[in-house]
Order: structure tokens, then C-alpha cells, then sequence
């Protein structure tokens, strides 16, 4: 895979780490910059509805107060670099006044050639977890690098990584074609980055759940396929080979492989938890123009409840721009 040469940092500067979204941001990159060598792009991206003006009220002192306040976080922000630079790392800060977010991210990201962009995903109070925020899914809709959302505080410098692979050995769409050696891949590549460990995992749906036969019973309802134990037995078998050649690539060991029947959400919930993972790697894969993507085979909200880092995947050939609805 493409190592980590330099990454974008987006730091929000208005939540500090009790929801510490910019610091945690920060604290990522920078052990991922000094693991890697990799530069570091620092963006602050702000938008004030009070500063911001409009057709009639846009005036010589609000334009004043922006650049002010823009200056400001400007100054904020180098002490953020200073700090990184102390490491020996090479850090650059920029600030922006742009909405939608998402895109300013987007724009720097390509102008400063990023392989990777750093955000913390948002969190919710009331029971102290982290989710994703819309600007997330636009950037896993749009953005071709490799996206790392933070959600724990990990020391990966000093204890190293448990990374999951996410994988769909089964799926049947030509652009997945070569997407799940990618994922595999790229989790290699952090896990050895820190000396961590390696898992794989995928979740599917038995036969039973995907197609009840209580459902042709009744009178109106929607005909639907039912599967012999013997088939059921024989899909079980062909993802367990799949998924198997797929371990056998990375040398992943028995122990560390994980298929599991049942929802995918409450699977990928269980593993994380069970095997104390940091770090899941999945796949973003588009299904149409005016359809949202998927996440390896998983819907988008299981990720908001998984509860590490999340670092997403693009297919080769993935273009953000194709992306729009």
C-alpha cells in the first residue's frame, strides 16, 4: 500500500478532549508523524454565522472582526505546530472561513498531495460515546485518501495496536474487486507501524435470518427464498474458505480470524470489545450516484456505535467527484 508521506489534520478548536475533538486529532497525528516521518498539515476550518455578513450586512467591520478572529486562530493553532515541530516533525498550519467544512478539507487535502486525513469523530454527553458527525460521511462519500477518524485515546507508541480488518470476501460488486487485499494491507501496514496485532473479521446473515419461512405463510405476503440446512451449510463453508485465503495472505493466525454468524453491527460491537480492538480498517464502496455508501457490510450507523478509531478504505480508482447526488 501507499505509505503515509503527508497527512491533513481537520482540528476543530471549539471542543476540547472531554469532547477533546481537536487535541485528540492532533495527539493522532502525531504519533502516526513520528512512527511514520510523515509531514503534518494542520487545518483549522471555521464558519461564524455572526461573523459572517450577508447581502446587506456585510460590512467594513465585520470583515475586520473575521480577520481578527482568523488571526487568532492562527496564532492558536502555531502553538498546536510548535508543539509537533519540538518532535522533530514537519508541520504546516493553515487556517480557513468556509462552509461547508467538508469541503475546504477536501480542497487542502488535494492541494497539499495528503495520503491520509486525521479527524475526531463528535461526542455525545450523555453516554460518553463517540459519533460520527455529518461532515464524516461526506468525507467517506467523497474524500480518495485514507480517512482516520479518532474516537478513543490510544498509546500506540508505547504499547502498539490491535487492528481489525473488516472485510466482504463475498461481496458481489466488480468495483470491490481487490478491495479487501487493500484492507488487509493497509491494517498490516499500521499494525506493524506500532508492533501490534492483526484480526480479520466478517459478519454475514444465515439463511434463516435473511429469509424466514414464517414470512410465505401468510395470506398477501411477499414470496421469499427459503434455504436447506445442506445450502445454508455450503455458504457457511464457502465464506469460511474465503475468508481464510484472505487471513492466509496477511499470515494472520487461526486465533485472530473472525467469522460470525449474525447481525453485523452487534458482531463487529462483540469483537471490538472481546479482543480489545484500537483500530478497525473498512471498506467504502459505492453502490450508485444517488445512493450513500456502505461501509465494508456494514450500514453506516453500526460504525457510530463501534467503539475505536475507524479508518476507512476507498477502492482503486475511487473518484470523490463521481460521488455527488
Amino acid at each position: 500500500m501507499q505509505k503515509f508521506g503527508t497527512m491533513l489534520v481537520d482540528v476543530d478548536p471549539h471542543v476540547d478532549e472531554n469532547g477533546q475533538r481537536g487535541p485528540s486529532a492532533i495527539a493522532r497525528a502525531r504519533q502516526l508523524a513520528i512512527a511514520t516521518g510523515a509531514s503534518v498539515d494542520l487545518l483549522v476550518c471555521d464558519y461564524l454565522g455572526s461573523l459572517s455578513g450577508g447581502l446587506f450586512l456585510d460590512n467594513e467591520a465585520l470583515k475586520e472582526s473575521r480577520d481578527r478572529y482568523m488571526k487568532d486562530m492562527q496564532h492558536w493553532l502555531e502553538q498546536h505546530a510548535a508543539t509537533l515541530r519540538r518532535d522533530g516533525l514537519l508541520v504546516r498550519s493553515h487556517v480557513d472561513w468556509h462552509s461547508p467544512r467538508y469541503e475546504s478539507i477536501l480542497r487542502k487535502a488535494a492541494e497539499g498531495g495528503a495520503d491520509l486525513i486525521v479527524r475526531a469523530a463528535r461526542s455525545h454527553s450523555r453516554i460518553n460515546r463517540m459519533f460520527f458527525a455529518a461532515t464524516d460521511w461526506e468525507l467517506v462519500r467523497r474524500a480518495p485518501q485514507l480517512l482516520w477518524l479518532v474516537k478513543k485515546s490510544l498509546d500506540p507508541l508505547s504499547r502498539g495496536l490491535r487492528v481489525l480488518a473488516a472485510v466482504d470476501p463475498v461481496h458481489p460488486e466488480e468495483k470491490k474487486q481487490g478491495l479487501d487485499r487493500k484492507l488487509i494491507t493497509t491494517a498490516e501496514y499500521i499494525s506493524r507501524l506500532f508492533g501490534g496485532s492483526l484480526h480479520i473479521f466478517h459478519a454475514y446473515k444465515p439463511g434463516s435470518m435473511v429469509a424466514p419461512a414464517a414470512a410465505a405463510s401468510h395470506h398477501g405476503a411477499v414470496p421469499v427464498m427459503r434455504m436447506s440446512s445442506e445450502l445454508m451449510g455450503e455458504l457457511e463453508k464457502q465464506r469460511q474458505n474465503e475468508l481464510r485465503k484472505l487471513a492466509d495472505f496477511a499470515g494472520i493466525p487461526e486465533d485472530n480470524v473472525h467469522l460470525i454468524a449474525g447481525n453485523a453491527g452487534d458482531a463487529l460491537d462483540e469483537v471490538v470489545h472481546s479482543q480489545e480492538i484500537d483500530v478497525v480498517v473498512a471498506g467504502a464502496v459505492s453502490r450508485g450516484r444517488l445512493e450513500r455508501l456502505l461501509i465494508g457490510s456494514t450500514a453506516e450507523e453500526i460504525l457510530d456505535h463501534v467503539h475505536c478509531d475507524v479508518v476507512v478504505v476507498k477502492p482503486d480508482g475511487f473518484s470523490g467527484s463521481s460521488q455527488e447526488s
